[in-house]
């Protein structure tokens, strides 16, 4: 019976392992009407835009549209998804704004931190939800980059050899009715047999140690020190495959940085960030296409401007417009 009772919890704990990552915990960021997908669409599909700015509810809040065009002279729009980072960003680019008839002549992708190079963050729960509305039917970079081994990653692989799988929705409930009732025998099992059989599981003996110092990259914490080291996360990042995406479109790519609330609260950057921005620079330096804006060395932006963690109110907004409004402009005459 033990040795049955380890068979059952090491098959259904390796299937919560990979599941783990698509929790049904919602964590809902604020509306985001006027930097939808759809009126995106919409906006973009009936006239040509000179800018388009992505990010996510942090731009949503910086820029004031109707004070950047009236300096600029120039049509932009915003596409804000809260809580959206990289992969988003990416899918938005690859299957929206490179694909637009009337493609636009400036792309500006707000970002904060490092957050640049890391395209695990923010993307399970209801942010997963809104990554699949902009995926095609396969994206093979999104399994690789951000899920990895996840369920993502089973999906597709299932999608492409299991044909029943990608066209039969009985097939995937019957699929998903298998983890549950293998589920529901590991909990049918005593507690004493259950706490024996993980703890004979989970002996040092049992764990695979290049397993284990293969993924130890994504336990890491959002502000580690390997996070910031950008020669190593570039080429595991989506960066690379942006700035392919708007050269190939005749896209000129701006990244902002922006200003974040402990930056306005006087802490400045770690000697491993100003690293991770001097090789950035250096990277990009290589694209002719690509510039960037550092909005967070911009002194008029105070902590009073900081309502709520990093997003700015109407009148830091106005401040942080004409600024990069005028770097528009001084990059507009140069190019």
């Amino acid at each position: 019976m033990k040795r049955h009772a380890i068979t059952i919890i090491s098959a259904i704990l390796s299937i919560l392992l990979l599941t783990y990552v698509t929790s049904s915990k919602k964590v809902l960021g604020p509306p985001e009407e006027l930097g939808s997908i759809t009126l995106f669409h919409k906006a973009t599909t009936a006239q040509k835009h000179d800018i388009i700015f992505l990010g996510n509810s942090v731009l949503r809040d910086a820029i004031n549209m109707e004070l950047f065009q009236k300096i600029t002279e120039m049509k932009a729009h915003k596409l804000n998804q809260g809580g959206s980072y990289t992969t988003w960003w990416y899918l938005a680019i690859k299957n929206y704004i490179v694909k637009l008839k009337n493609k636009p002549k400036y792309l500006a992708i707000n970002f904060r931190e490092t957050y640049l190079t890391d395209p695990k963050i923010f993307v399970e729960s209801v942010f997963r939800k809104n990554i699949n509305t902009l995926r095609n039917t396969e994206e093979p970079l999104v399994d690789q980059l951000t899920y990895g081994n996840s369920q993502a990653y089973i999906d597709s692989l299932l999608r492409k050899y299991w044909v029943p799988y990608g066209q039969s929705f009985r097939a995937k409930t019957r699929f998903k009715e298998s983890i549950k009732r293998l589920n529901d025998k590991i909990f049918s099992l005593s507690p004493n047999t259950t706490k024996y059989a993980i703890n004979n599981l989970f002996i040092a003996e049992n764990m695979n140690k290049s397993f284990l110092n293969k993924k130890t990259e994504l336990l890491l914490p959002q502000n580690s020190e390997a996070r910031k080291d950008f020669k190593n996360r570039c080429q595991k990042s989506y960066l690379p495959h942006i700035i392919k995406l708007c050269e190939d479109a005749g896209i000129n790519l701006i990244f902002v940085r922006n200003k974040t609330m402990k930056q306005a609260a006087g802490q400045l950057d770690s000697d491993s960030t100003r690293e991770y921005f001097s090789n950035f620079r250096q990277y990009i330096a290589g694209f002719s296409h690509v510039h960037f804006f550092d909005l967070s060395e911009l002194k008029e932006i105070k902590l009073k401007h900081f309502p709520y963690d990093d997003h700015i109110n109407p009148e830091g907004s106005k401040i942080l417009t004409k600024d990069l409004a005028h770097k528009f402009l001084n990059l507009i005459n140069n190019i």
